[in-house]
């Protein structure tokens, strides 16, 4: 996880990683790919995925290798 982040829907404003927080931050490998679930604070405003900022998630199959 990056240490700044930039929510789309707050004119690009950074959002340090400590106001993310991921459903699950460690998993059993399994074979399949892995997305957590992710709420990203601004303050004490919750923002929406899609909407304020932007979500992907690749190379989450294997052990070690997700961004």
């Amino acid at each position: 996880l990056n240490s700044m982040l930039k929510a789309d829907g707050l004119g690009k404003k950074e959002i340090k990683a400590d106001k993310v927080t991921l459903e699950y931050t460690s998993v059993d490998y399994d074979g399949s790919a892995k997305t957590p679930t992710v709420v990203v604070m601004y303050g004490d405003t919750t923002l929406t995925v899609s909407t304020d900022y932007t979500l992907s998630y690749s190379d989450n199959t294997n052990a070690g290798t997700a961004k």
